[in-house]
């Protein structure tokens, strides 16, 4: 695991952290230069790329609170901004929500799904590789790719109990990353059949 990814003087750059937010912004410029090729960014398309990201900020934290509630004894809302957990189904959903309510607020009609779904596969496959060096791998298995973990790392994995060190698990963020790229490829070669 990589907890961090490099310092520079005394700031420490999470590993996570940074992926995420090279994702997002990976899925914004795809975003961005699509409705720009097809002539559809205005003020009202940025408006809406605001909305999406906000929403899914805030619903990726939300979706997780229980946890940091249940766990903190004095939970604040900074405490939770800072420290609560983050989950991407959360995350989706909170986009999704925000993309809607800031198409109502300044009067887009049309979808705009097929803008959406590319960058959100390009941002979530880079994402991703924040999740994979830093997150605890897959179950256990006997496959030749299984990746091999330490002692320190078994112990804590829930859905392995009695795994021990050297114990292979699915690189399960590895097939996710390649899942997201394929898909990201596959809609951004096809995005002229599928307009509306």
């Amino acid at each position: 695991m990589v907890p961090i990814l490099f310092r520079a003087g005394p700031l420490a750059v999470s590993t996570h952290e940074f992926f995420i937010g090279i994702g997002v912004a990976v899925a914004a410029v795809v975003f961005v230069s699509e409705a720009r090729r097809r002539d559809e960014l205005d003020d009202r398309m940025l408006w809406i790329l605001v909305g999406t990201l906000i929403g899914g900020a805030v619903f990726a934290k939300l979706s997780t609170a229980w946890r940091y509630i249940q766990a903190d004894p004095d939970p604040s809302l900074i405490g939770l901004w800072l420290h609560g957990g983050r989950s991407i189904l959360g995350g989706l959903a909170g986009a999704y929500l925000g993309a809607e309510l800031t198409k109502r607020a300044v009067g887009y009609r049309l979808s705009t799904g097929d803008l959406f779904a590319p960058a959100v596969a390009a941002g979530m496959a880079i994402g991703r590789v924040g999740c994979f060096l830093t997150e605890q791998v897959g179950t256990a298995t006997t496959l030749p790719w299984g990746i091999s973990v330490g002692s320190t790392v078994a112990s804590r994995i829930p859905m392995c109990p009695g795994c021990e060190a050297g114990t292979a698990m699915h690189p399960s963020f590895l097939y996710e990353i390649a899942f997201h790229a394929a898909m990201f490829v596959m809609l951004w070669r096809r995005r002229d059949r599928w307009e509306v």
